[in-house]
């Protein structure tokens, strides 16, 4: 499956990936699969970014699937779609 995946407000992947967007061909149809391959691919630094020390997306990460749909951190088995575009916002704190 190929998907779009963009980082916003994560300047360590950006500086990884040479920008703030990649497209990414990998095996599987769950949000799972994509967070296994991009943890494969970019190892302790997309770790370090985006997850907590379960591995799973860290709180303070918002993740969006094709600008509208809001997907649940912890819902590991929520299904992507070919050309889908998945976007993980650091969610800053403050007032």
């Amino acid at each position: 499956m190929k998907v779009r995946v963009k980082f916003i407000g994560f300047p360590d992947m950006k500086r990884l990936l040479g920008g703030k967007e990649i497209d990414i061909q990998f095996e599987g149809i769950t949000f799972a699969d994509l967070l296994k391959h991009l943890k494969q691919l970019y190892g302790e630094p997309f770790h370090k970014a985006l997850l907590n020390d379960r591995g799973l997306v860290d709180n303070s990460v918002q993740v969006v699937r094709n600008e509208l749909v809001q997907v649940a951190r912890e819902d590991l088995s929520f299904p992507l779609r070919e050309g889908d575009t998945i976007t993980f916002l650091f969610m800053m704190a403050g007032g």
